[in-house]
């Protein structure tokens, strides 16, 4: 069996006609809803989620770095620390509201490809047309870089077996 978790996203959570969008799309992939609920994670929740190490804050602070420089944007900061505030503004964006949590199962061993294709690109504004990101937000990397917030993509789910084993247990520790 393959697991997949799926959350639906502070800024989508409490629309019905997302919520029917996703599952809609979900059904369309074969996947079978075991459990879902909706909640208002806190940190500690969103943190073991993401689980991210050093080594993501680093590149993904170099990624700022970049952005930066061909900005002609001095850095402040190590990409470490910039690494950080990529972290605490996603932490922040899943603690403002409510997240639904969708837990499905699959036999399909390619149904992590199927759902990424299904999902679309991390950033909605380029993802596939017809993708749900593409969908449900219009958002941006540099529009949420300009508001100082992060990256409003509506949506995650897991990417591998592993992943979604970790994150079943995590968010629905009654079945772990």
């Amino acid at each position: 069996m393959y697991p997949v978790l799926g959350i639906l996203k502070p800024d989508i959570a409490t629309n019905i006609k997302a919520l029917n969008l996703v599952m809609a799309r979900f059904d369309t992939l074969g996947l079978n809803l075991e459990d879902h609920r909706m909640i208002t994670a806190d940190r500690e929740l969103i943190l073991a989620h993401y689980n991210k190490d050093e080594a993501w804050l680093i590149e993904h602070g170099q990624t700022v770095f970049k952005r930066m420089a061909s900005d002609g944007i001095e850095h402040l900061k190590s990409p470490l620390e910039y690494g950080q505030r990529i972290l605490d503004k996603k932490v922040g964006y899943m603690t403002s509201g409510p997240v639904i949590v969708l837990w499905y199962s699959s036999k399909d061993p390619d149904i992590y490809q199927k759902i990424a294709e299904a999902v679309g690109a991390t950033e909605p504004i380029s993802a596939q047309p017809g993708s749900l990101r593409y969908m449900l937000s219009k958002d941006s990397y540099e529009k949420a870089d300009a508001e100082d917030r992060a990256l409003y993509n509506s949506l995650h789910c897991s990417d591998s077996r592993d992943e979604g084993r970790r994150e079943r247990d995590l968010w629905f520790p009654d079945y772990a």
